[in-house]
């Protein structure tokens, strides 16, 4: 598959940097450059997830006996590695470096291991695509990589993996510094206790189910 495979595996050298440039930070006890370099692995690694799940793995599983329990695997990986993510987004490293550098280098570990494994095998088979299907994904592949978010797109919080009651105070941390304005949020599980909670401070939400069972909230003040 010209050009897929070696665009991937540059996908994981680059999640490898952004951890390896949110460590130095940490250990410079530089705190924003800390957070920026964990967003911008969160988007990057999202960006790379929703192309193999959307895309890579069906064309794998119709070329390759076993090929579902192959990306069974990886889906579980990646939900682990979403769930790190989510647990450092939520930590305070001024508070606790010494755990989120344990959490980062879990991380590390994680990603190493799937790297691994999607490069020693998934996209080795994939390689051996028809050109044209092979085209086709590659072109779908760099126009997820090129959309760039919408200036005026409300800005997203994902709280995925996060144990009660965490997920609720972060969205609500999140409606106190921003009370105006839209909010995305992004959870494991329909958050039916923070309805009432919202109802009583103004907001209005609208809660739509996602295809790998997790639910998006669009939140915002109520007009009227």
């Amino acid at each position: 598959m010209p050009g897929i495979s070696d665009s991937l595996v540059e996908h994981h050298r680059q999640f490898e940097r952004l951890i390896a440039a949110a460590r130095r930070a940490g250990e410079a006890r530089d705190w924003d450059a800390y957070r920026a370099h964990l967003e911008a692995l969160a988007a990057e690694l999202e960006r790379h997830i929703a192309f193999e799940e959307r895309d890579l793995f069906a064309a794998f599983e119709r070329t390759t006996p076993q090929g579902g329990a192959v990306t069974a695997a990886i889906r579980e990986e990646h939900a682990e590695m979403r769930t790190l993510l989510a647990r450092l987004a939520a930590a305070a490293p001024a508070v606790d470096p010494e755990g989120c550098d344990a959490e980062l280098e879990s991380l590390e570990r994680t990603l190493l291991r799937h790297a691994a494994q999607e490069e020693g095998m998934l996209y080795r088979a994939c390689a051996k695509l028809p050109v044209a299907q092979a085209a086709a994904l590659f072109e779908g592949m760099h126009r997820l990589a090129d959309a760039a978010p919408s200036e005026n797109a409300p800005p997203e919080l994902d709280v995925r993996g996060l144990e009660p009651p965490a997920p609720m105070m972060r969205i609500m941390e999140a409606l106190a510094r921003a009370p105006h304005e839209a909010l995305r949020v992004r959870i494991h599980r329909e958050p039916l206790p923070l309805y009432e909670l919202l109802a009583e401070r103004g907001f209005g939400w609208r809660t739509t189910p996602l295809p790998d069972g997790s639910y998006e909230l669009l939140i915002r003040r109520s007009t009227t």
